[in-house]
């Protein structure tokens, strides 16, 4: 999940033409040390494991019904 940001398409662009400033974004987004985690793996080669993926989003989609439950209370 902290490989995913929703940016409209010039957003999208721009960070393309402009990395660094990308970089800076991310970084202040997620932390210093998210941020590094995060690049670590993106740079460690292996086979990605679809179960522990789907029992991930499922947990993030129990999540996410269960604050909007909890907002239209």
């Amino acid at each position: 999940m902290e490989n995913a940001a929703g940016l409209c398409f010039l957003c999208h662009q721009y960070f393309h033409a402009h990395p660094y400033e990308a970089v800076d974004w991310f970084k202040k987004r997620l932390g210093e040390k998210r941020y590094d985690l995060l690049m670590i793996r993106a740079h460690t080669p292996k086979k990605p494991d679809y179960e522990l993926i789907k029992i991930q989003l499922t947990e993030e989609l129990k999540n996410l019904n269960a604050h909007l439950e909890f907002k239209e209370d």
